[in-house]
């Protein structure tokens, strides 16, 4: 009995042969092409979910260090925010920190330290970095005090109160 396979056919263009898909493939491609487009926006979703709660320095090319260094030197009161933007306690504090650092905007400069971010390794050393989150604040006078957690929105509201001089 002979066979009943699909044969490809052949094309012969420009003199040379070439063998065009079998029609069975042609969903089979349509399937990967699907699916690379599929990866390549989940990967474009992920960077733009793993936004932080203040993006103002990076956005102006200035580190995290030299935000927490042009505050202190300026007596300005700085927040301290190292964190990743995946481990669950991160994200609930980030949470936080969207709720109330607006209200301090104008006040309090937020450092915000991604600690996946290499150019962050220096800054997180300095400040002895163990556990996230771990927040620290600076008042007016350049002291500082450091938080580990997640803090109630209404802690981190008095938390700067103080470094701003308040009560």
């Amino acid at each position: 009995m002979p066979s009943q396979k699909k044969k490809s056919r052949q094309v012969v263009a420009s003199g040379r042969a070439k063998t065009e898909p079998k029609k069975s493939q042609a969903p089979l491609l349509i399937a990967v092409a699907v699916i690379a487009v599929a990866v390549f926006m989940v990967t474009q979703l992920r960077s733009d979910s793993q936004a932080t709660p203040a993006n103002e320095g990076a956005s102006s090319g200035v580190s995290p260090a030299e935000q927490l260094q042009q505050a202190t030197n300026q007596g300005r009161p700085a927040f301290v925010f190292m964190h990743s933007t995946d481990c669950i306690p991160c994200k609930q504090m980030m949470t936080v920190v969207d709720e109330v650092y607006p209200e301090f905007s104008n006040q309090v400069v937020l450092v915000d330290v991604n600690v996946y971010d290499e150019q962050n390794t220096s800054l997180m050393r300095s400040l002895r970095l163990q556990v996230i989150p771990t927040s620290v604040i600076y008042d007016k006078k350049g002291q500082s005090k450091t938080y580990v957690g997640v803090m109630t929105p209404a802690d981190l509201r008095t938390r700067l109160r103080q470094a701003m001089g308040g009560s």
